[in-house]
This record gives structure tokens, sequence and C-alpha cells, in this order.
């Protein structure tokens, strides 16, 4: 946890890396007023990123030293790297100018100041919620907001009281999941997730096998998925209640489980969609910028994807390098690189039933049938328990001290049978009064 003795020094800590963060952003939407996107005059636009690049070792390392927690640093970490990564899309890749943000509403009649500040506001869009940018087919609001206002969108205040009630529960959640992984004897830790044991197959045991599927499932639907939500619900609240944005630039961050029976489906619906706009930004410009690849052909189409998924690899590997005891380069690598192969597969597959079944299952109107989704979450669930280990397993042989998920513990005070009953308590209460959704 974080010790108090250092909490000042910690504040002081983070406080100059937002004060750098905020100065890379806002010097970057300087430049994206301010400058031609092409021609002699546009060259700021490549010797900033000189100066992001060369002063993203020391953000980063910065960030590392000043938390214990390897997973807050990695949270923290990601958000910062990938903004950052917008920041070099918008000016060398993308290469927005006045005229571009012209198109997401910022009048060319607004003055400097007002347009400094929309510019900045769209780097973190990182979706390009509203905008001609905006990501295809965006996570739609709860049905609890259409029930409760005219329009079908959410409130201020409406939306600011559901946000706080959720982001309380996934605190308590986090909170309980920390204190039962430090019950776990380290020699079943050692037993189960051990050196090699990512890599066992064939001659793992049934226990083995068991955590193996356990960790790979629920890993991705509870604490990796919550505490990456509750930072995004944190931010959004405080957006919202100072007035900068209005509830509608927030949707959901993460999609419905329910659409998550195929891995196409899994890291484009259901998994956030934060750094889908830099990640296909970068993997258009090689395809055909560089390539000059046809933009409809299945080689572009595959190999687009294949770009995605590597270079989100090696942004994780690059953060987790700063990271105490990072991990392996091979596994991480590849286990978000076979993505592409599992997507490939998947949907050659697709193609052969929708032909001996008639059910196009890329048309939205159509009703995928039971079956298919049951086929669909078993072959889902049977990839993540093949690759997930690859990338996981390393984070369960950290000393769980390195671990804490929040920076004081309410179970450690009532208990975790307590905590435990109050978690699922107050889940069932949220889910009936605000409509939580899964």
């Amino acid at each position: 946890m974080v010790d108090p003795v250092s909490q000042d020094s910690a504040a002081i800590s983070y406080a100059k890396c937002l004060a750098f963060f905020l100065g890379a952003c806002l010097s970057t939407a300087f430049i994206i007023v301010s400058t031609p996107k092409a021609g002699i005059n546009s060259f700021p636009r490549y010797a900033w990123i000189v100066v992001i690049l060369s002063n993203c070792n020391h953000l980063f390392q910065q960030v590392s030293a000043t938390c214990t927690s390897i997973v807050v640093n990695d949270v923290i970490n990601g958000y910062l790297g990938f903004v950052l990564l917008q920041c070099c899309n918008f000016l060398v890749i993308t290469r927005l100018d006045e005229d571009d943000l012209a198109k997401a509403g910022v009048s060319q009649s607004y003055g400097f100041p007002r347009k400094l500040f929309r510019a900045v506001c769209l780097i973190f869009n990182m979706r390009g919620t509203g905008t001609p940018w905006q990501i295809k087919r965006p996570n739609k609001f709860p049905r609890f907001f259409s029930r409760h206002s005219d329009n079908g969108e959410p409130t201020r205040a409406s939306y600011v009281i559901r946000q706080m009630l959720i982001v309380a529960w996934y605190y308590l959640f986090l909170d309980v999941v920390f204190r039962s992984s430090l019950e776990t004897p380290p020699e079943d830790t050692q037993r189960l997730f051990g050196h090699g044991k990512e890599f066992m197959y064939f001659d793992a045991t049934g226990e083995q096998l068991a955590a193996r599927v356990v960790v790979s499932i629920t890993s991705w639907l509870g604490p990796g998925r919550i505490t990456i939500d509750m930072a995004y619900r944190g931010i959004s609240i405080l957006a919202v209640m100072l007035g900068i944005t209005s509830p509608k630039d927030w949707p959901p961050l993460f999609g419905s489980i329910w659409d998550a029976y195929t891995i196409r489906g899994c890291w484009s619906t259901f998994w956030h969609q934060s750094f889908r706009w830099p990640l296909t930004s970068v993997s258009n410009f090689v395809c055909h910028d560089i390539l000059r690849l046809s933009p409809r052909s299945p080689l572009t189409r595959y190999l687009n994807v294949s770009i995605v998924f590597f270079v989100s690899g090696v942004i994780h590997l690059a953060l987790d390098s700063f990271s105490p005891q990072p991990p392996p380069l091979v596994p991480t690598l590849a286990f978000f690189s076979f993505f592409s192969i599992a997507i490939l597969l998947e949907e050659v597959v697709q193609d052969v039933c929708r032909r001996v079944t008639g059910v196009n299952t890329r048309d939205s109107t159509q009703r995928v049938p039971l079956w298919h989704k049951l086929v669909g979450y078993t072959w889902v669930g049977f990839w993540l328990t093949l690759t997930s280990p690859w990338f996981l397993y390393h984070a369960t042989r950290l000393p769980p001290e390195s671990k804490w998920l929040v920076p004081g513990s309410v179970v450690s005070s009532i208990g975790l049978e307590a905590g435990g009953a109050l978690l699922v308590a107050s889940g069932l209460l949220l889910k009936f009064a605000i409509g939580g959704e899964i």
C-alpha cells in the first residue's frame, strides 16, 4: 500500500508528471492550430515529436518510481503513453490542422485560446466521440438513462451519481480481490503459476489446468476490466462536474459481454475502445501510405489487424519495461500478435458456416442463433485459456504487496467475509437501482 510518510513526496512527483504531460498536450494543440500539415512550415510538427519521445523515458520512470503498485503504474503509464501516441498521430500521421478542427465543430471564428482548448479536448477524446473520426460502433449508453430522461441522453446529475455509485462498488471489488490474493500461500502460487507453467498443456495437472482456465477468463472479466473502467469513470466524473465536457461525451468504455462470442467481437466491442484511433491510424499509415496497398483487399484488412495487435504489444512491453520486474519479451509479443491469427481462423470458419447455414453474423439485422453463440463463447474461452497465461502469469508470480489495487482498504477493517457479503449485496442493489449491465 501507499506509505503515509511518502504521500507528500508522491503528490509532488505526480504533480510534476502531470505538468509535463499537460504541457506536451498543450504544445501539441498549439502546433496543430498554428502550423500547416505539410510543407516547410510543418517542421515544428516533426521536431515536437522528437521532444515528446526524448522525454517519455523520464516521465514513465518517475511514475513507476512514485507508486509501489505495478497495477496502478501500468494503468497510469498506459494512459499517458497512448495519449502521447495520439499527440504524435495528430501531428504527423492523421495530420490535423485548423481546417480539420473546423470539421469537429471548432469554428475558425473562435479566438485562439478557445481553439487551443478544443484541440486539447480532442487529444483526450481518444475515441473521437461526436467527431468525424469517431470509432465504428461506439458503445451505447445503458437503458437506465433512456428510462430517466426525455431524450434518452443522461442528465448531468444522473450521470455523475450513477458513475460515483459504480466507482464505489468497483473500489470494494478490487479491495476484496486483493485481500483474497494475500491469502494464497506462496507454495500454491509456485505450484500453479511458477516459471514455465504458462507453456504447460498436455503435461499439466488437473489443478494447473483448472487454475489456467480460471485466471485466463476471470482476469479479463474482473480485475483487468474493472481497474481500467474505474479510472475512466473517475475521470468522467471530474470532467462532467467541472463542466469541461457533457455526459454524452463519455459513452461506456466497455461493451457487453454478450457480444464477446468471437475474438474480433471480444476485442472490438466488449473490451475497451480507448486506443483504437491511434492504433488504427498507425496501421493505416503503414498499409496505405508506406506499402500503398489497396484499401479493400483482404491482405490490407488482415495486415491492418496484425499491425494493430503487434503495435499494441510493443507499446505494452515498452511501458512494462519501467516495472522493477518487467515481463518477458517473446511471450508478451506472442500473446498480442497471435490474436490476428485467431481472427483469421474464426473468419474462415464463419465464412464456411455462412455458406452452409445462411446465417450472416456480420449482418446486425440478423439474429445470431443461440448455438452459434455457445460455440463462439467456447472458442473465445479456449483461445484465451491457451494464450493469456503467456501475458498474465508473470504478474501472478510477483510479490503480493506490489500488486495492491486501491490505496486504502475497507476490507482490512471489516474482514474478508464481511467484505465479500457487502460486495454481493451492494452489487445486487445497484443492479436493480441503477441498471447495472455487463
